[in-house]
């Protein structure tokens, strides 16, 4: 499937591991540098870890064991593949989630001057080879973890103002929305352009300033794992819960799209 076939839509009622199966077929516009774009990637590898669920980043019990997976540019995950190579190493008591850092193939740059993007075509391998291994571990899918505790209102008021702050904060224009087991708790994942390590703090912060009548809505704790490197991770990284526990006993599951 082709990412012109791919129709967030079709996502509604998906788990988490659906999502991920589609990632490296969807269409990405940038790698978001800021001032410098690298246009049209593609995701090569997608990064795991397996964390203390009570705990993660600082169980004194095991470190968290970090992993990735080679996935196919431009092709969809096999859920066989996800099943054999990331959930089979489930154990009890710990968790695996995906983490936000991403490999990913880049075939050209660009630049804003002026207000427009000015393509660089001229720029050859010994050129283009050392961004695209600096990539790695550097490269972010925007990742969110909303708590929407104490907020009443009816779900689907609720998920139409979360998408709003989600527009509005932080200048994402498409992704999926997914119920992430708690009540008005909801996970997003975004699928229109990729961050790099300065855009990705950038958006942490964005994140931050969500609220809906002056109540914040994002996990601090959550977002102060994301701005912290720790030992095994590639640098600082989102993570997002892929496995069921005791306390979760459910994948998270689509609820909505958000599309321009």
């Amino acid at each position: 499937m082709s990412a012109e076939q791919i129709d967030l839509e079709n996502l509604k009622g998906k788990s988490i591991l659906e999502v991920i199966s589609v990632l490296p077929a969807l269409s990405w516009r940038a790698v978001d540098f800021g001032n410098v774009k690298a246009l049209n990637p593609q995701i090569t590898r997608l990064r795991f870890v397996i964390y203390d669920t009570k705990l993660p980043r600082v169980s004194k019990r095991e470190r968290d064991y970090p992993f990735f997976i080679q996935v196919p540019p431009g092709m969809l995950v096999e859920m066989g593949q996800l099943t054999e190579d990331v959930l089979a190493k489930t154990v009890p008591g710990r968790t695996i989630g995906i983490t936000s850092t991403v490999g990913v193939d880049v075939n050209s740059i660009g630049s804003y001057m002026c207000g427009r993007m000015q393509l660089f075509p001229d720029l050859d391998y010994y050129t283009v080879a050392p961004l695209q291994n600096d990539l790695y571990g550097r490269v972010h899918i925007p990742f969110i973890d909303i708590e929407a505790d104490g907020i009443c209102l009816p779900q689907e008021e609720l998920v139409n103002k979360v998408k709003e702050e989600i527009r509005q904060k932080t200048q994402t224009s498409r992704g999926v929305l997914l119920k992430s087991g708690r009540i008005n708790h909801f996970h997003f994942i975004g699928t229109d352009r990729l961050l790099g390590p300065e855009a990705f703090v950038d958006f942490i912060g964005q994140c931050l300033d969500m609220d809906i009548d002056g109540k914040p809505i994002v996990d601090t704790f959550w977002a102060g794992h994301c701005l912290t490197a720790s030992l095994g991770y590639p640098g600082r990284c989102a993570t997002l819960r892929i496995t069921t526990n005791k306390i979760k006993q459910n994948l998270p599951t689509v609820v909505d799209v958000l599309e321009s």
